[in-house]
């Protein structure tokens, strides 16, 4: 049983607000998906950037909107690496109300890592 105090307790807590999470950015991203126009961009730059005493990079993405409005949009998330090389074209989603919101290749890290934490949390809550 567990007993207030219990570090059993913080981490089936813990566990579950990760998986909460991973669940709330995956339907998120659900609703961003049925919104969301596909269009084929092209990698105009890579933005550096330092956090944490590390080198950080970040794609800006150049596209052509339904509208024809040409956009420029930078990739939500960044990485230790570029995810990719200036001039190589992917496809992306963009919002058509707010066409500088993407989801491009590669930036759904969050779910994954949340939902794993979770479940290794609440894995270690029924072990303690």
């Amino acid at each position: 049983m567990i007993e207030p105090g219990d570090g059993r307790l913080f981490a089936l807590g813990l566990g579950l607000a990760f998986l909460a999470g991973s669940v709330s950015l995956h339907l998120r991203r659900r609703r961003f998906r049925a919104r969301a126009r596909s269009v084929e961009a092209e990698v105009v730059s890579i933005e550096q950037h330092e956090e944490r005493g590390r080198t950080r990079y970040r794609p800006v993405f150049r596209f052509v909107t339904w509208q024809a409005e040409t956009v420029e949009a930078h990739m939500p998330t960044s990485s230790s690496r570029p995810p990719f090389e200036e001039g190589e074209k992917i496809r992306i989603l963009y919002d058509p109300e707010d066409p500088a919101r993407i989801l491009a290749p590669g930036s759904r890290v969050g779910e994954p890592v949340l939902a794993i934490a979770g479940l290794l949390f609440v894995a270690a809550a029924a072990l303690l």
